[in-house]
């Protein structure tokens, strides 16, 4: 068994010596490997943003609209909500009731959107620039500072 952990052929980093593997591919295969243990893929990607996309608020409320504990929300629906904060406080001084405020906070709808118009093509990061006889200008340019190196060469190798 010459290529166990500790046999002198066995090198640093957990491959044989000589291996044809290298560091980053063996590395990106470990990565592949996770990502499937944890069912990471992009059809998953997609429905969790697509999730966030068309969720509505009203989903978090039962028919008396009192807010529905997260436990017993469907899984669609637990994947909106970025946090969870309850607060206890006494609104009205010196009557000694504490009254429970819950805030909500759900991840950005308006991202998830923008995320799925990109994938789909509907909207693009591309951005026109007109450069009607600019480019003519800026070859010009070019052109005048071509000249004047090589006549600065053409002196320098004369002196």
């Amino acid at each position: 068994m010459p290529f166990q952990k500790g046999h002198p052929q066995y090198a640093k980093g957990g491959r044989p010596k000589g291996s044809k593997i290298p560091k980053t591919l063996a590395r990106e295969a470990g990565r592949a490997r996770a990502l499937k243990e944890e069912e990471i893929d992009a059809a998953r990607t997609m429905r969790e943003i697509g999730h966030v996309a068309f969720s509505r608020i009203g989903q978090l409320f039962d028919e008396q609209g009192q807010l529905v504990s997260p436990r017993e929300l469907p899984d669609a629906v637990q994947a909106v909500i970025a946090s969870v904060k309850t607060l206890k406080t006494n609104l009205v001084s010196g009557d000694g009731a504490q009254e429970v405020t819950r805030e909500v906070k759900l991840w950005n709808k308006g991202q998830a959107l923008e995320l799925l118009a990109k994938h789909f093509g509907l909207v693009t990061d591309k951005h026109e620039i007109a450069m009607s006889g600019q480019l003519e200008l800026v070859a010009a340019a070019l052109d005048r500072t071509k000249e004047r190196n090589r006549a600065k060469s053409s002196s320098e190798y004369r002196s």
